[in-house]
């Protein structure tokens, strides 16, 4: 019951703080639900259309045949982190510059939340709530349909969950939707034009964040890691409102 619990809350905030922040920010400032949808867009382009498609095969043959060696994989998972930088804040850049005009502070945020939050709901929480389901059945004895060379694979990996690690999911979106919408104000100094040192600071940030919590999950454990990447994305994101609030 503790791991069920821990999925289902993970999957609730997962799904609904992102939506919660776009309703608060349409009726409290009205910002247009075109921000949030093009946000959107800028993630479903940069890493569903541009970067996954390589990036998911590649990994899974370098885990085949290099996954024993520290070196390769550790350079693997730096190139990871800084590929989804550039993927992301590359598309927010060409978003700016291209089909978003709009130079205000709340369109910044607006697309912050409309990218961080699909990616937080298609990437996590359709994933977190379909493990909800599984677990449920499987501790029912009701999942039957799971290949026989899998379910043992698949219960290893349940067994493995507590309430505590289940729950990590939805600390980490939390702390991914401040930095996307932090790192969406930095853009946006770039778009308001600024100097492309503040579209290098954004690839930086986002890159260097991904890393700092790989690194930090090996040598501290997964949740003060996870509570280390929650302080440094709302430091990012006070950083960025204050920035942008200040120098429009």
């Amino acid at each position: 019951p503790g791991v069920a619990a821990g999925l289902a809350i993970s999957a609730m905030v997962a799904i609904v703080p992102p939506l919660a922040a776009m309703v608060w920010l349409r009726r409290r400032f009205g910002a247009p639900w075109a921000a949030f949808g093009l946000g959107a867009l800028t993630f479903v382009v940069s890493q569903f259309v541009l970067r996954l498609p390589w990036q998911l095969p590649l990994n899974a043959y370098l885990a085949k045949h290099y996954g024993g060696d520290q070196l390769v994989m550790g350079a693997w998972l730096a190139a990871s982190a800084l590929t989804a930088g550039l993927f992301e804040e590359g598309g927010r850049a060409v978003m700016y510059r291209t089909m978003w005009r709009d130079r205000s502070t709340l369109g910044g945020v607006s697309l912050g939340v409309g990218h961080g939050g699909i990616e937080s709901i298609t990437l996590v929480g359709v994933s977190l709530v379909s493990s909800l389901v599984i677990y449920v059945l499987l501790s029912r004895g009701l999942m039957t349909r799971i290949p026989a060379d899998v379910l043992p694979k698949v219960e290893a990996q349940f067994a493995a969950l507590t309430f505590s690690t289940a729950i990590l999911g939805g600390v980490e979106r939390l702390a991914a939707l401040m930095l996307h919408t932090g790192c969406s104000l930095l853009v946006l100094e770039y778009a308001r034009g600024h100097g492309a040192k503040w579209l290098w600071l954004s690839i930086a940030t986002h890159a260097g964040l991904n890393g700092v919590v790989l690194v930090l999950v090996k040598l501290v454990g997964a949740w003060p890691a996870e509570l280390a990447l929650v302080v440094l994305a709302a430091g990012v994101l006070a950083l960025a409102l204050r920035r942008s609030t200040q120098a429009r």
